[in-house]
């Protein structure tokens, strides 16, 4: 991910407001990689805003399988760990070792590899 560089913006204090400049791709192999276990929750008390949330993302990239760079990027990259907190506070079983290592692999791929410049 780092290959890919990060977009910051002012907070108007010390820290400012960052995510990762994820593209289209990487964005919807992380989703797939996630979605079905957040989908397999029964919601329960704290769960159904951080769905919605989720959810929003999901559909918005669901069709979007772009080598460019990912134009929710922001949306995506905040409601991704409050997803993944939440699942861990309902003890949710994660993806097992062989989809996380695929993931990361595709993660770690030099942009200049999965961009198309025209």
């Amino acid at each position: 991910m780092d290959s890919r560089g990060i977009f910051e913006i002012p907070n108007g204090d010390d820290e400012p407001i960052r995510w990762p400049r994820t593209t289209g791709e990487d964005v919807v192999a992380i989703a797939t990689a996630i979605d079905p276990y957040i989908r397999a929750q029964s919601l329960r008390f704290g769960g159904h805003g951080v769905a919605r949330q989720w959810r929003a993302c999901v559909d918005d990239v669901a069709w979007l399988a772009t080598r460019e760079e990912y134009a929710e990027n922001r949306a995506f990259w905040h409601a991704l760990p409050a997803m993944c907190v939440y699942l861990h506070s309902q003890r949710s079983p994660m993806p097992p070792s062989p989809i996380w290592d695929a993931l990361v692999t595709q993660l770690m791929r030099p942009s200049q590899q999965r961009i198309l410049r025209v």
